[in-house]
């Protein structure tokens, strides 16, 4: 699931529930140079590439082995972020042991309660948070900015649908 949300400059956006939050672990080397952020969401992950783009990466039918998962990329088009940032630092942090070589290891991670995509279009600007199987996209609108301006292209779904509560659904294989 997929929410949008487009919030006029200086309101909430409106409660949705009790969720789980799930920062965004900085790039220190453990992925591609091309990756600044991951989110290890509840069924799948998030990437967060230098140039703004989101990559999901999902188990197709339970499996969660990296030989089945399903790609999703999301894009926003006609649009250019500013800078890719982590934003809200987190108290999590985390380490990675890649292979058997000490020089390749990761420790104390930093991760961040958002990422902030900057000013995307002129008068917008973009936020991601990730909740449990969702990746809220906040659009933070000034007062007499266009709003047609802002366009998504979602890749490597079936359909897109918005369900009963207003959340962005694309639609696979194995689900929503």
């Amino acid at each position: 699931v997929f929410s949008v949300a487009a919030v006029a400059t200086g309101t909430t956006p409106p409660a949705l529930g009790a969720r789980i939050a799930i920062p965004f672990i900085a790039n220190q080397g453990q992925y591609a140079k091309t990756v600044a952020f991951s989110a290890p969401a509840f069924g799948g992950a998030v990437f967060v590439s230098t140039d703004g783009r989101l990559m999901y990466a999902l188990p197709q039918g339970g499996d969660q082995s990296p030989l089945h998962t399903l790609t999703l990329s999301e894009e926003l088009l006609s649009g250019k972020p500013a800078l890719v940032k982590g934003e809200g630092l987190s108290a999590t942090r985390v380490h990675y042991f890649l292979g058997n070589e000490p020089t390749q290891w990761r420790h104390n991670t930093p991760t961040y309660h958002q990422v902030s995509l900057g000013e995307v279009y002129d008068g917008v600007t973009v936020q991601l948070k990730a909740y449990d199987r969702t990746v809220e996209k906040l659009f933070l609108v000034q007062p007499g900015a266009r709003l047609e301006q802002i366009r998504l292209r979602v890749r490597g779904g079936q359909a897109l649908r918005v369900n009963t509560e207003g959340a962005l659904e694309v639609e696979i294989a194995h689900g929503n």
